[in-house]
């Protein structure tokens, strides 16, 4: 990538995205941005043990805030015209103000208006770097740098989720999560001003017909994401039925990160060698196969196994995904779309997953709506996928 930083107004016109500052900003954004996805299994128990709620209404919780998600990454689309830098700034004080809040709240109500007011903040930062890495010259290898950002930081919640939550309650970590989006705020110099002050490198004018194909992944998106994350913020609860014990479980859950790095760090090495459409689908694969362990088998060890399976295949998937969009879009709007329905799936998984749970002394509806989610989702998403690996 091109060292050269732009960090002021003025060259904004010269602005280059390629380079190594925005790449850092990106991947540090996402990952503060997605804190609460990737350490929503144990925020889930926590507000179980804290808030005196089902498991059932923990789950729709958790949808609350990836509503407030799915709204920022709306609002974007809407004021996506406006100076980036700007918007960036916004979003960031607004995630301060949702998670600093919960330290003067004491009602069901209120925490949950701020915590869809922290995922509003966070939806709007996330959009953005969507947007961003789009317009980057290799968005396959980028994009698995950004996922593999973004899961070190769920696997340092994970670590030290317990080890605050012990010690101070889970009011301060809410307290960290402030302080870590206030540095954040440094690194805003090296975002564009917007998408039409940067250099077009003209490499995806030419795909902008092939938009319809584009309408059907993210469908295909939102019907596989949905179902995966379901069974991921249920995923403690799981491991609690099969009988293995809250720190095991944890244990557990961050070695199923460091396997999801490992799968998004093969996209980084792998890029588009193989093309698209075979890496996407073999990551689709073992997503399923991950879910089939976990309704057929038992166990600490097969639990780490599977676990480890379907972080592998799901933070694989991402990259090859969001790479399809980015070639297919032409104009910034299915990559807009992207980050709409990125956040919308996140919304879905966990509310689906909840009703489908109800009152029901078993989670395996929650694992059957992952599984039949990964064929749904791929039948949707090939048809884009092998146009764009002909066409590289």
């Amino acid at each position: 990538m091109n060292d050269k930083l732009a960090t002021t107004a003025e060259d904004s016109q010269d602005f280059d995205v390629n380079n190594i500052g925005t790449l850092i900003s990106v991947v540090t954004g996402s990952g503060v941005a997605l804190l609460a996805l990737f350490m929503g299994p144990l925020l889930v128990g926590e507000y179980i043990a804290k808030l005196a709620v089902s498991e059932s209404q923990a789950g729709l919780l958790m949808s609350a805030e990836m509503a407030g998600f799915t709204l920022g990454s709306a609002v974007f689309f809407i004021i996506a015209r406006l100076n980036w830098r700007k918007i960036v700034t916004s979003a960031l004080l607004i995630i301060i103000v949702g998670n600093t809040s919960l330290l003067l709240v004491d009602s069901l109500p209120l925490f949950v208006l701020c915590r869809f007011v922290a995922g509003l903040g966070s939806g709007m930062v996330m959009t953005m770097t969507i947007q961003v890495i789009g317009l980057m010259r290799d968005p396959d290898r980028v994009y698995g740098m950004w996922s593999v950002g973004q899961l070190s930081f769920g696997a340092l919640g994970i670590v030290f989720f317990p080890i605050v939550v012990a010690s101070n309650g889970i009011d301060f970590v809410f307290l960290i999560w402030g302080v870590l989006t206030a540095i954040l705020g440094l690194t805003v110099r090296f975002y564009p001003d917007g998408r039409a002050l940067l250099k077009s490198s003209g490499s995806n004018s030419g795909m902008s017909r092939h938009h319809f194909l584009g309408l059907l992944c993210l469908l295909g998106l939102f019907i596989y994401y949905s179902g995966q994350t379901g069974v991921w913020f249920y995923m403690e609860r799981v491991g609690l039925n099969w009988g293995i014990d809250r720190e095991a479980v944890g244990n557990t859950l961050f070695i199923g990160l460091l396997a999801a790095i490992a799968g998004s760090a093969t996209a980084v090495l792998l890029g588009d060698k193989a093309g698209r459409a075979i890496p996407l689908s073999i990551s689709m694969l073992i997503s399923a196969l991950s879910i089939i362990l976990l309704i057929s088998l038992n166990g600490e060890i097969l639990f780490t196994l599977t676990v480890c399976l379907f972080n592998f295949g799901w933070y694989l998937f991402m990259p090859y995904m969001s790479a399809i969009v980015a070639s297919i879009d032409g104009d910034g709007k299915l990559l807009t779309g992207l980050a709409v329905t990125f956040p919308a799936a996140l919304t879905a998984g966990p509310a689906i997953a909840a009703l489908l749970i109800g009152n029901a002394d078993t989670l395996l509806p929650c694992l059957i709506f992952g599984l039949v989610s990964v064929p749904l989702g791929l039948l949707l998403i090939l048809p884009a996928a092998r146009i764009v690996s002909i066409k590289n």
